[in-house]
């Protein structure tokens, strides 16, 4: 290829010498009837790619870049996903069946759900860059994950100096000298959180085995973190809204399929932004069945459509003052200059770009989370 025009006056630009022979010799060599083989064989593209011929010429030079469509060509971008999808084709007995992990799985991301397990696509993440220079100080997912894994040490026992020692050994901490108070700051934070949950995890019980029949639906599966004072879940982070309605679903479970002297109760123990440990307690529920089965029947739902339940927007929208509802859960649902929204997940990004997906079906599946908040204990 070569420049064929001149980027100041248009005026013809001749190629190479070598392509110039090349050219002259199939001229010389064959006929094109009407136009010279060199004529034929050559592509004349458009100097600019907005170019009319880049949208109305030959295949050869067209583009398809919308970015460069002249306006009156442009179209409204057809959507990803606009109708239903038909319902799974299986038989009645595999349609009743329902794994609780599987169930679980669906409430946390209900949209990332139908685009992995039922459309079959991969969500893209950004992958982390490589680090240039060695870190003095731990990022907030590297705290994360190592508070986590300290706050699990100790409850097994584990001395401070014995988890400092395998974390240095293992390269997770920055360089020395700056390990031993990253470390110090990490284990602090650690024991806030392993001291209230030594007594909650006493007698722990044995995984539960799951076989509930709940009109058509037959939910399978194992129910675990059961101890003596009921169920208990923990995270070393903030408080995660799909992690309310993971420990929801599982305290119906409890309810239905635990023994009777296992305690209706459901611990989740957090950390606020000062570090202080976060509660949030479930009690008693009087008529848990049809909430689990509203919640199967969602499910079902959920896998012929994205279903507009996301859960940080929704427990805004449950938390706010009356008539405020739209708008706190706006606010948590928007990325800022100043915070990341929940519209950053990638899978949203799929169905809800160029539609606001804070409607009202978005507010029939958020009452989930007043009925959650309604079963809160203080």
């Amino acid at each position: 290829s070569w420049v064929g025009c001149s980027v100041r006056d248009d005026s013809v630009s001749p190629p190479s010498p070598v392509v110039g022979e090349l050219l002259d010799h199939l001229t010389a060599s064959c006929h094109g009837g009407g136009q010279t083989v060199g004529q034929l064989l050559t592509t004349e593209h458009p100097m600019q790619p907005f170019s009319q011929r880049c949208f109305a010429g030959p295949s050869a030079i067209a583009s398809y870049n919308r970015a460069w469509l002249p306006a009156e060509k442009q179209a409204e971008p057809r959507p990803f996903w606009s109708v239903p999808l038909d319902p799974p084709v299986e038989t009645e007995a595999e349609l009743k069946g329902v794994e609780l992990a599987r169930l679980v799985r669906f409430w946390r991301n209900p949209v990332h759900f139908f685009l992995t397990r039922v459309l079959g696509l991969r969500v893209d993440r950004d992958s982390a860059a490589l680090e240039e220079s060695e870190p003095f100080v731990l990022n907030g997912l590297q705290q994360f994950q190592l508070r986590q894994q300290t706050v699990g040490d100790l409850l097994s026992g584990r001395e401070s100096e014995e988890l400092f020692a395998a974390l240095a050994a293992t390269g997770q901490l920055p360089q020395v000298p700056f390990d031993r108070l990253a470390f110090t700051d990490l284990a602090d934070q650690a024991e806030r959180l392993a001291e209230p949950l030594h007594d909650l995890l006493a007698e722990p019980r044995e995984p539960l085995a799951v076989h509930l029949d709940l009109g058509r639906w037959h939910l399978t599966g194992q129910l675990t973190g059961c101890f003596r004072t009921g169920r208990v879940a923990w995270r070393s982070g903030a408080r995660k809204a799909a992690d309310l309605v993971e420990l929801w679903l599982l305290h119906l479970v409890l309810h239905l399929a635990g023994p009777a002297d296992l305690v209706r109760r459901s611990t989740y123990l957090a950390r606020d932004r000062n570090g202080t440990p976060q509660w949030f307690v479930l009690g008693p529920v009087d008529d848990p069945a049809p909430l689990l089965r509203d919640l199967l029947d969602r499910y079902q739902l959920g896998l012929t459509r994205p279903l507009h339940f996301f859960p940080k927007t929704a427990l805004a929208w449950a938390e706010a003052a009356p008539g405020r509802e739209m708008a706190r859960a706006r606010a948590a649902w928007t990325t800022s200059e100043w915070s990341q929204g929940e519209d950053a997940e990638p899978a949203y990004a799929w169905f809800f770009a160029d539609i606001d997906p804070l409607d009202e079906a978005f507010a029939e599946q958020a009452t989930l989370f007043r009925t959650i908040l309604a079963h809160q204990e203080n």
